[in-house]
């Protein structure tokens, strides 16, 4: 793992769903769930998207951050203000590092 690499800061954010007191309607807002961690952001260029389309759904950004559980696809990252969902999450062989490969929200 090259740590030097990793030299952005993203926020990794889950849905979180309440109630309103009110009138019982659920609230959904997003809570962070992992702030400010280091990560190497990498657009992929297009034969790398295209090939990740032939799997999932199209990805043009790569994030890699340190092997941490519990974050899955229906969690968004935040960086440089832009919002991105999810596509894939792949773990290296030995559990070192994790890429997140994402799509930019459209808003």
């Amino acid at each position: 793992m090259r740590i030097g690499r990793m030299n952005k800061k993203i926020d990794i954010r889950e849905q979180v769903t309440a109630q309103s007191t009110a009138t019982g309607d659920p609230i959904v807002s997003w809570s962070t769930y992992l702030k400010q961690r280091w990560a190497r952001v990498r657009p992929m260029n297009m034969r790398e998207r295209f090939n990740a389309q032939q799997t999932q759904a199209m990805a043009d950004t790569e994030f890699t951050i340190r092997y941490t559980t519990g974050i899955h696809p229906t969690m968004i990252v935040i960086y440089n203000g832009a919002t991105y969902n999810i596509e894939s999450i792949m773990p290296d062989e030995d559990e070192c590092e994790l890429q997140l490969l994402c799509s930019i929200q459209v808003t």
